[in-house]
């Protein structure tokens, strides 16, 4: 059983320490974490499913497409490219199963330039690109309009369990039992708030690759090619670390917003002013998971795609359910122990900014009175002894309910 009490006596001081506490937390209370996770994934699959149908119907030669320029890369042996798509959409199995969808009659016996199509049609990999489906400008407008369309939307459901994974964590650290019902009605509350944080914090990525990375290879088309590739390299550079900085900043946003109940402005300007000082050490932690992240999807990948197709849709499943508990565990994690050092925050503050019913009690112990009789007897100082009949001894902390 895990006492929420040495969360706030110990805050984690390292990586090791992050992740230490952030598996003591999933041990013990995984069940309303993985039902948060079942109710994420369920919502997201049945919004997935509408926009799969309505993204077919309207544009389905595009995301097929798509779809071979993965199919082309898996064949050629770069599979780096089908594990930085599902890492971008944060889906483990999501280029297996567009490929097994536009490809699941692909030719192996014959010359893996070909492919059969629905309607039994033959057609070769690199017709593909050439005859309608090559990287034209229509081809990209309505690819983008695509993935703004799905991104609004999985964005909106994403909001939601952000907001309620904080609430549960915070149930957790104030010693409460958390409820997955309760924590997605905080989600829904919160939804909004959540939404358009989202949304101007991807309006600011944005204009940060626009100012980093898009006009520096604009206004380089005049330099020789070696000065292009040099500052197409470092233009690249100063936006990932600019955006992984901002990713650092901004780990306190969303628990700010839920637990604190800050606005989507307010709580952008409290996870800056949370996290500033301590912005290496949550770098160093996120960077630290992010890597070990990807480095065990790449070998996870690796394993399940040698499986039957089943058995590999159940193995990402089980990934991405995993993912989807750990991560904001982490952040969560991360987020107290800057507020527990910083502001000194309690137990009992916590509780009262998120609602809680726990009630907090202090039972005292007075000194024996037959103690004191024995120290008078022994030739001690009556008035010393009549003083300390009434110090405290033992102070005993409990919590009502």
């Amino acid at each position: 059983m895990l006492n929420t009490r040495v969360l706030f006596e110990e805050p984690p001081l390292g990586i090791t320490e992050v992740i230490s506490q952030t598996i003591q937390i999933l041990l013990t209370h995984w069940r309303p974490l993985l039902s948060l996770s079942l109710m994420q994934f369920g919502m997201a699959f049945a919004t997935g499913l509408v926009l799969s149908v309505v993204t077919f119907i309207v544009a389905g030669s595009y995301v097929a497409g798509v779809a071979a320029i993965m199919q082309q890369g898996t064949y050629g042996g770069e599979d780096f490219g089908r594990h930085l798509f599902d890492r971008s959409v944060g889906i483990s199995g999501a280029s297996r199963l567009l490929q097994n969808y536009y490809f699941g009659n692909y030719n192996n016996n014959d010359n893996k330039n070909y492919y059969y199509g629905a309607e039994g049609d033959v057609y070769q990999m690199d017709d593909l690109f050439l005859n309608g489906l090559n990287l034209s400008a229509t081809f990209i407008v309505i690819l983008l309009l695509i993935t703004v369309v799905w991104v609004v939307f999985l964005a909106l459901v994403a909001s939601i369990f952000a907001g309620s994974y904080s609430h549960a964590l915070a149930e957790i650290y104030a010693g409460g039992i958390p409820c997955a019902k309760r924590s997605f009605g905080k989600g829904v509350e919160r939804m909004w708030a959540v939404y358009c944080y989202q949304i101007f914090l991807s309006l600011v990525i944005i204009g940060a690759a626009v100012i980093f990375v898009v006009l520096p290879v604009y206004l380089e088309v005049s330099y020789p090619s070696a000065a292009r590739m040099l500052i197409t390299i470092l233009s690249v550079f100063v936006y990932i670390m600019f955006a992984a900085m901002l990713s650092a900043l901004m780990t306190a946003a969303i628990p700010s917003i839920v637990v604190e109940n800050k606005s989507s402005m307010e709580g952008f300007q409290r996870s800056i002013h949370l996290c500033k000082n301590f912005i290496w050490f949550v770098f160093c932690s996120q960077f630290c998971f992010e890597i070990g992240l990807v480095l065990t999807l790449v070998l996870i990948n690796q394993v399940l795609e040698h499986l039957p197709s089943f058995l590999g849709l159940v193995g990402h499943f089980v990934v991405n359910l995993g993912i989807g508990i750990f991560a904001p565990v982490l952040h969560f994690v991360l987020y107290m122990s800057m507020r527990i050092r910083s502001e000194n925050v309690t137990q009992e503050a916590l509780a009262l900014e998120i609602g809680s019913e726990l009630v907090t009690a202090h039972a005292v112990e007075l000194n024996d009175s037959s103690l004191v009789q024995q120290q008078a007897a022994a030739g001690k100082n009556k008035g010393s002894a009549a003083a300390a009949a009434g110090a405290y001894v033992k102070v005993t902390t409990a919590e009502v309910v």
